[in-house]
């Protein structure tokens, strides 16, 4: 693959990529870089791991359990660190053993002798399988004689697929696994053959506006049907909406204007005066957009909702780079149903605590009713509204600007009168090496991290250029890696040379492992591209946090 050229950055390219304040202020005055390569560095292929045996070596994958002796025979005992043995036959008198734990290596169990009654069924599939022994001979009225735990391989091929944050296929990009290499096709699909049993998929992300490369790293997977979803793989796109009001009475003390923006390839919330909003929304997908326009107006007393006015949405089909949107909603009284919701908080640190409310709605679009309000009470009562095609999302926040940590736990699908709704703000990850200000992180480098929350094994780390658009994503459940240990497409892309680089850990919830990271609904977060409001398809209870980021500069 060749190398791409990146854009220069003169702007972070998300919005949590924060000024860094003086650790990453301390890191660029001791680096000093002026002129920057633009090109990535070659690198070696990586190797691959054993393919699934047949279950005759000791060391390869599983052999299936014994077939059960004849009919109605009891099932074949395990061998000595062998396959199962098979289960009970099917007939009326027959044993009641059933295949026991698969061992590894040695031998498989012998078939048990026969009965009278009907044929049995195969025993359950083993683990490490040895070599095939012979079952028992059948009984009266018998069938065949069992087989010993002899081995069936693993599927060796993977069937994965490649999704964004929005959930829309990516499609022509190169993938990676061990010593094979092919290309996403048209629905974001590939399939590679001949798999060892665990397996690191590689690929690169490219889009171009601005113009930018990824990689990314889905380590230690071991399912064969992996969806690898990213936060970023298009292009931003953007129309052009113009939105006034009529009857809004803003003559009263806390009468507000809320407007969300919501489709299945972006978002926006704006907050308008009487006199309206010019916005220009944009998203990251097809070159059309549906977008569907929310309007809410309701009354604050402090920072507080405690009266809904008026609410209207509009559809409103859009082009990329298209004229002008002209919108008019009517905020004329209506009447809307509302109601509490009430619930606590378990802080973490309890620095920089808020909490927010929304109404979110199937379209995409997210209204916020509560906004970011801080507090440090645990008990939280607050008034909702009602409204169609909408559900209440609770989170509650921690933001620690000096130390650039940020950790969210939200509710989501509930409405007026729940209770209950408790929420557990979790601790973020904590970078440990390299440390910040580090000038010469190599292949050979150790990246290294704390846990944050004890229940989750399941982490994303982001490696930023600091001055271009590009950078790598590490999808794992280990806490600490080198980058040699990850080549992204057989080598062939890698980190800038001599270039400054962030790095940070987060988290999108719990999980087990990088498998269930690779579920068929993907790992991201709802709070994962901005952090402060819920975005996209996921619609579930869950939790965001991102830890510190360090400053490093990469070897020559």
């Amino acid at each position: 693959m060749a190398a791409s050229t990146v854009t220069h950055r003169t702007k972070p390219s998300r919005a949590g990529l924060v000024a860094l304040g003086t650790v990453l202020a301390g890191c660029s005055s001791l680096l000093g870089i002026d002129d920057l390569s633009t090109n990535p560095r070659d690198g070696s292929a990586g190797s691959d791991s054993a393919q699934a045996g047949n279950g005759t070596g000791g060391t390869n994958r599983g052999g299936s359990a014994g077939v059960p002796g004849g009919r109605n025979g009891t099932g074949g005992a395990n061998g000595a660190n062998g396959g199962a043995g098979g289960s009970t036959g099917g007939g009326t008198t027959g044993g009641s053993n059933t295949g026991g734990a698969a061992g590894s290596g040695g031998s498989g169990g012998s078939g048990g002798s026969g009965g009278s009654g009907d044929a049995g069924a195969t025993g359950a599939t083993g683990g490490k399988g040895g070599s095939v022994s012979s079952g028992g001979s059948g009984g009266d009225g018998a069938g065949a004689a069992g087989e010993g735990g002899g081995g069936n391989p693993v599927d060796s091929t993977v069937h994965g697929t490649i999704i964004d944050f929005w959930h829309h296929p990516v499609p022509n990009v190169p993938v990676a696994i061990g010593d094979a290499l092919t290309m996403s096709d048209a629905n974001g699909k590939f399939t590679i053959a001949g798999v060892a049993e665990r397996y690191d998929a590689s690929f690169v992300i490219h889009w171009q506006n601005p113009d930018a490369t990824y990689g990314w790293v889905f380590q230690d997977l071991s399912r064969r049907d992996p969806t690898l979803q990213v936060t970023r793989a298009f292009s931003d796109r953007e129309t052009h909406f113009v939105v006034t009001q009529t009857h809004g009475d803003f003559t009263g003390s806390g009468a507000t204007w809320r407007l969300a923006f919501g489709s299945d390839s972006g978002t926006l919330t704006s907050s308008p005066e009487s006199g309206g909003v010019d916005v220009r929304p944009d998203w990251q997908g097809p070159s059309t957009n549906e977008w569907t326009v929310h309007s809410l107006f309701f009354k604050l007393t402090g920072d507080l909702p405690t009266a809904y006015t008026a609410y209207q949405s509009a559809a409103v089909p859009a082009t990329d780079g298209d004229a002008e949107h002209d919108l008019e909603m009517d905020l004329t009284a209506q009447s809307i149903s509302s109601g509490n919701i009430t619930g606590n908080v378990i802080q973490n640190t309890g620095v920089g605590r808020t909490n927010s409310v929304f109404v979110r709605f199937t379209s995409g679009g997210a209204l916020p009713i509560v906004d970011a309000v801080d507090t440090s009470v645990a008990p939280y009562t607050y008034v909702v509204p009602q409204l169609a095609n909408g559900s209440i999302t609770v989170a509650a926040a921690e933001e620690d600007f000096d130390a650039d940590t940020y950790a969210v736990a939200h509710r989501d699908g509930h409405g007026p009168g729940d209770t209950g709704v408790d929420l557990e703000i979790p601790a973020p990850a904590t970078p440990v090496t390299p440390t910040s200000g580090n000038m010469n992180v190599s292949d050979t480098t150790t990246f290294s991290f704390g846990a944050g929350n004890a229940d989750n094994s399941g982490y994303l780390i982001h490696i930023e250029d600091y001055n271009y658009y590009q950078g790598m994503y590490i999808v794992t459940s280990r806490r600490q890696f080198t980058l040699g240990d990850l080549p992204v497409v057989q080598g062939q892309f890698k980190l800038m040379p001599a270039e400054v680089h962030t790095w940070n850990v987060q988290t999108h919830g719990k999980f087990a492992s990088t498998d269930d990271m690779a579920g068929p609904k993907g790992y991201l977060d709802a709070f994962a591209l901005g952090g402060e409001r819920p975005e996209g398809p996921a619609n579930g209870d869950g939790s965001f946090t991102h830890s510190s980021r360090f400053g490093f500069k990469t070897a020559p």
